[in-house]
């Protein structure tokens, strides 16, 4: 019983960190890799805060994993509009690489959603809610 309970409480701890160590890989900034009138400029996320180029910041509250990536709830804005759209939730989504073979920078693409309630997995490709999607990526390490 005691063994069931040490290796429960390993277990937790293990996927708890892995968690942990996915969010923080999504920290830090991130070049657009739209350019000319499509740019939104660059992308730094932060704890509390998703920045977007000069545009806006957001003051942001992680909800938690979302598919492969991580859904953070919208609180407050330094503006009093929003210049992408009426931004209630963001999903910050890690992007495969085009070739497993090749090397190539790390990716995400970034789900603008307006709608009051958070999005499912199952449901987002299809949403009416969302309002824009972005891709950024960081520069290749060597």
């Amino acid at each position: 019983m005691n063994g069931r309970v040490i290796f429960l409480a390993f277990a937790a701890l293990l996927v708890s960190s892995t968690i942990a160590l996915a969010q923080e890989d999504l920290r830090g900034r991130w070049n657009d890799n739209l350019t000319g009138l499509n740019a939104l400029g660059p992308l730094t996320i932060s704890k509390d805060r998703i920045t977007v180029g000069r545009k806006i910041t957001y003051q942001v509250k992680s909800i938690g994993v979302f598919g492969n990536g991580e859904l953070f709830e919208v609180t407050g804005t330094n503006r009093n509009e929003d210049p992408i759209c009426d931004t209630h939730f963001l999903v910050v989504e890690r992007l495969p690489p085009i070739d497993p073979n090749v090397s190539s920078s790390p990716a995400i693409r970034v789900w603008f959603y307006s709608g009051k309630s958070a999005p499912t997995i199952e449901s987002i490709d299809k949403d009416i809610g969302v309002c824009e999607i972005h891709p950024f990526s960081r520069p290749l390490r060597k």
